[in-house]
C-alpha cells in the first residue's frame, strides 16, 4: 500500500492534477484509496451513474462498448474523470486487461474537499480543459 507521500508524488505526474498546489495535492492524496482489481473484472459498467475517478497505478484497462474495444489505457492515466464532477451515466464499460492497481477517488469525498478548497476545483477544471483541447 502506498503512503500519502507516495500517492502525492504519483498524483503530481497525472495531467489532470498538474496545476494543483502541493497543499491541494496532499488533500487529494488523503482521500485516494488504493484498490486492486483482478484481470478481466469489469469495474465500470456503461450506463451506471459515475461515482468515482480511477487513476491507474499498475496494469492495463480496456474501455469498451459491448464487445467493441474503444481504447486501452495504462499507467498514470485517469478513468472516469467526468464521473467525479457530475452524476451522468458512464459512457462505456471498463475492464482490467491484467491485474490492476488503481487509486480510487469517490465523488462524494472529492466534492466535500472541493467545497473546502476552491483551488482544487479550479485545478481540475484546468486539467480537464487541457485534455479536451
Amino acid at each position: 500500500m502506498l503512503s500519502t507521500i507516495e500517492k502525492l508524488l504519483f498524483l503530481k505526474e497525472i495531467e489532470l492534477f498538474q496545476s494543483l498546489s502541493h497543499e491541494d495535492l496532499a488533500q487529494v492524496a488523503q482521500i485516494a484509496i488504493e484498490v486492486e482489481i483482478e484481470e478481466n473484472e469489469t469495474f465500470i459498467v456503461e450506463g451506471d451513474i459515475g461515482d468515482a475517478l480511477f487513476l491507474i497505478l499498475e496494469g492495463r484497462v480496456s474501455i469498451h462498448k459491448g464487445n467493441q474495444v474503444l481504447t486501452t489505457l495504462g499507467e498514470k492515466e485517469p478513468i472516469g474523470e467526468m464521473g467525479i464532477l457530475d452524476s451522468s451515466p458512464r459512457s462505456a464499460s471498463c475492464s482490467a486487461v491484467s491485474d490492476l492497481r488503481v487509486l480510487k477517488i469517490e465523488r462524494d469525498d472529492f466534492h466535500e474537499l472541493m467545497a473546502d478548497r476552491l483551488g482544487i476545483a479550479q485545478g481540475i477544471i484546468k486539467g480537464l480543459l487541457s485534455r479536451l483541447r
